[in-house]
């Protein structure tokens, strides 16, 4: 009886040591996997934020080659329309001196 009764103590301290160190063991490399999932999606959210720059800088840049190209057809829009004003008043100014060539011419005849 003694026997029995010995070896039923000496199981039940000796049980939890040897699940104890099988526990830890099994805690630490969750937590190192659960570590590098974390550094996983922190560098995954670190690429997002940089797609997200570039994509915003990628935007800037269409925008302001947008307003490039806008301010440019402007700038030919208002060049034609001077070159239309200097070409109209050309023509002004030439039916201007026939009109004045043929009261000359009149003058003359008269």
């Amino acid at each position: 009886m003694k026997l029995i009764l010995t070896a039923f103590c000496a199981a039940v301290i000796a049980s939890p040591l040897a699940f104890a160190g099988k526990c830890e063991k099994g805690k630490c490399d969750k937590e190192k996997e659960e570590a590098t999932l974390l550094v996983g999606k922190c560098k995954k959210d670190c690429d997002k934020d940089k797609e997200e720059a570039t994509l915003l800088a990628d935007k800037c840049k269409k925008d302001c080659d947008k307003d490039k190209e806008e301010a440019t057809l402007l700038a030919d829009k208002c060049k034609k329309d001077c070159d239309k004003d200097k070409e109209e008043a050309t023509l002004l100014a030439g039916k201007c001196k026939k009109d004045c060539d043929k009261d000359k011419e009149e003058a003359t005849l008269a």
